[in-house]
C-alpha cells in the first residue's frame, strides 16, 4: 500500500491562507477612516493656536480666576480678577460631564464689579465637572479651564 505525500498540499494550503489573511487585512484596513487627519487640518491648527494664545492670556492675569463649589449654598462661584473686566467683556461658562454629554450646561457669562457670578447648582447633577470659562474684551480672548466636584461625593 502506498501512503500519498501530503507536504505539497499542506504548502499550498499556507500560501493560499497566508495570501487570503493578507488580502482580507487590506481589505478591512482601507474600510476604515483614518481619524487621525482632519480635512481642514489647517483652519484645526489655526483654532488651536488661538485657544493656546488665550489660555495664556488668561494666566497672565494676576491673580487668576477661581471656580469653586459651595455644598452650604448649593452655588459654583467663579471670580475673575477685576483687572481683566471691561464693559465690552462678553463670554460663556461651559459646564462639561465628563461622563454624559446630556447634562453639559452652558451659561451666559454675567460678572458683577467685583468681577463674581454664582451660579445655581442645585439642578446639577453631583459628580465631577470641567468648567470652561471663555470671554472676550477689548484686550483679546481670555481662557480657562477648571476641574470641580459638584454635590456630597463619597469616594
Amino acid at each position: 500500500m502506498k501512503t500519498k505525500n501530503l507536504w505539497p498540499i499542506g504548502i499550498v494550503s499556507s500560501l493560499v491562507l497566508f495570501f487570503l489573511g493578507t488580502v482580507a487585512l487590506v481589505v478591512i484596513a482601507g474600510s476604515h477612516p483614518n481619524d487621525l487627519v482632519s480635512s481642514n487640518y489647517y483652519y484645526d491648527e489655526v483654532r488651536f493656536q488661538k485657544q493656546i494664545e488665550s489660555v495664556a492670556r488668561a494666566r497672565s492675569l494676576e491673580t487668576g480666576a477661581q471656580v469653586v463649589y459651595d455644598r452650604i449654598t448649593r452655588e459654583i462661584r467663579l471670580s475673575v480678577p477685576p483687572r481683566s473686566l471691561e464693559p465690552s467683556a462678553h463670554g460663556q461658562i461651559y459646564l462639561y460631564r465628563p461622563s454624559s454629554a446630556g447634562l453639559d450646561r452652558r451659561v451666559e457669562l454675567k460678572l458683577d464689579a467685583s468681577g463674581a457670578q454664582r451660579i445655581n447648582a442645585s439642578e446639577i447633577h453631583a459628580g465631577l465637572w470641567r468648567v470652561k470659562v471663555s470671554w472676550t474684551d477689548a484686550g483679546g480672548e481670555y481662557f480657562f479651564e477648571r476641574q470641580l466636584v459638584v454635590g456630597d461625593m463619597k469616594l
